[in-house]
């Protein structure tokens, strides 16, 4: 039960990653100068921002509803269910995963990351806080644009890689302790995949969460299909069925139960 219990709570991790959410070997770093790598770098976060819909509706972004099924793979074997995810900017966020075996959320108040369970809550470990903080940030990829533009985070381009038979540009991105490496695709500057070393209630371990389908949702483009993976194996799969923009999501929910 406590092998099922940590696999729902990285679940629900998982799937507040996504409101943005293989694998394969880590590129090597582009043979660049630091200050040609940060400009192209910078070059490349443009170029993402203004497929996404330009810098202006991205700093537009207040609050972002993502609705979607999911399937999950884990000790019970293959699970669908559906799921919520809430974001509002900067630092709140909440996730609802229905399941056969019950509904678990997860939240994060800008101070305190929670679980609930079979009507029970709990604080979750502090190391977790900033995962949550990585969620918000890379939901949709609105945060991770908006912080670079804006000068609050480092990016380095770090050369091209493939990522499902595409062609992307590879580039580091920094806030902090925060570091993600973003593959953006060469033809569309969308947002192609995310890898990171992260904090999971199993541990230490290197996740990639592959997106794709981006439709448009009030002028900014968001992923509709996402997988999530944890070293190097499938755990998550969601379909996106409705991205909602802006609907004054009320502070309150974020706060542990």
């Amino acid at each position: 039960m406590r092998n099922v219990t940590r696999f729902l709570v990285g679940a629900a991790a998982l799937v507040a990653l996504a409101v943005p959410l293989a694998g394969g070997a880590q590129p090597a770093p582009a043979a660049q100068a630091p200050a040609d790598a940060r400009a192209r770098g910078m070059e490349l976060i443009k170029q993402a921002a203004a497929a996404m819909g330009g810098a202006d509706k991205l700093a537009a972004v207040k609050d972002v509803t993502v609705k979607g099924k999911v399937v999950l793979n884990g000790p019970m074997g293959e699970v669908t269910g559906e799921s919520v995810a809430l974001v509002l900017y900067p630092d709140k966020i909440k996730s609802t995963v229905n399941l056969p075996m019950g509904e678990m959320v997860q939240g994060y108040d800008g101070k305190t990351a929670w679980v609930q369970m079979g009507g029970q809550s709990q604080e979750l470990p502090a190391a977790m806080n900033e995962e949550m903080e990585r969620s918000i940030v890379t939901s949709g990829a609105v945060g991770l644009m908006r912080l670079a533009l804006d000068g609050q985070a480092e990016v380095e381009a770090a050369g091209e890689a493939d990522v499902n038979g595409r062609k992307v540009d590879v580039l580091r991105w920094k806030r902090g302790t925060l570091e993600i490496q973003l593959s953006l695709d060469a033809q569309t500057h969308l947002l192609s995949k995310l890898a990171y070393r992260g904090t999971t209630p199993q541990g230490q371990m290197d996740v990639e969460i592959i997106s794709s389908d981006h439709r448009d949702v009030g002028g900014i483009k968001m992923p509709f299909k996402v997988v999530g993976l944890q070293s190097g194996q499938q755990y998550l799969q969601l379909t996106v069925t409705d991205v909602q923009v802006n609907t004054g999501i009320d502070p309150a929910v974020f706060a542990k139960p």
